[in-house]
């Protein structure tokens, strides 16, 4: 299941907008949203899916702009402050109703994964998209003991920190450590070929190394 935000036209404390927009249509099993500018006496239609629009589909809206004494044509663009009405993708992973206080992550009652399942199926779930299987499973805690002792490197750059130290700050500094002392992750950067593209299965290694 796949959630979005709602896509809410911009009001007057965003654009000096005089284009209004029609109701929402099927035309040849396409849904559309009409739009009519006021000022240019344009009309659009811009393709709908689900409750979003595509922003290359509202940029086919062009109106004169006068900037520095020129008049030049602008594709619309929309300003929404802190993207509260802004999807930047599309998720097969959570799905959230607000209004009847759901949450589901990949299909599943958050209640459900709760009673039912855990840690290992959890993460799983929403990694691989699927609840595992007791192989599974167990290939992965066998994965994850591997690497549940961390590096000496990352143990030595803890505990050169005086004791009443911020955990965060200690978190960001073991973190990074973990990366530099991890051959593979580390030398991505200086690899010519991708490392982990097409690879799933070192991939896969590097996703539990750090979820561990």
């Amino acid at each position: 299941m796949k959630q979005y935000l709602n896509f809410v036209p911009p009001g007057p404390n965003y654009i000096e907008s005089l284009y209004t927009v029609a109701m929402t249509i099927s035309e040849a099993e396409v849904e559309v949203l009409l739009v009519h500018d006021a000022k240019t006496g344009r009309d659009y239609k811009i393709p709908t899916q689900r409750n979003f629009i595509l922003g290359a589909d509202l940029a086919q809206i062009t109106r004169p702009v006068e900037d520095c004494g020129h008049v030049v044509e602008q594709s619309m663009r929309l300003l929404d402050h802190g993207f509260e009405n802004t999807a930047c993708m599309e998720s097969s992973i959570t799905f959230i109703d607000g209004q009847k206080g759901r949450i589901l992550y990949r299909g599943y009652a958050i209640e459900e994964l709760f009673r039912d399942h855990v840690y290992e199926d959890v993460m799983h779930l929403i990694l691989w998209g699927a609840l595992p299987s007791e192989e599974d499973k167990q290939r992965g805690r066998e994965v994850m003991d591997c690497v549940a002792v961390p590096p000496g490197q990352v143990i030595k750059a803890i505990e050169s920190f005086p004791r009443e130290t911020d955990a965060y700050h200690m978190l960001l500094v073991g973190m990074a450590a973990f990366g530099a002392s991890d051959s593979t992750m580390a030398g991505t950067r200086h690899e010519q070929k991708p490392v982990f593209h097409g690879n799933l299965e070192n991939a896969d290694r590097a996703i539990l190394r750090t979820i561990q």
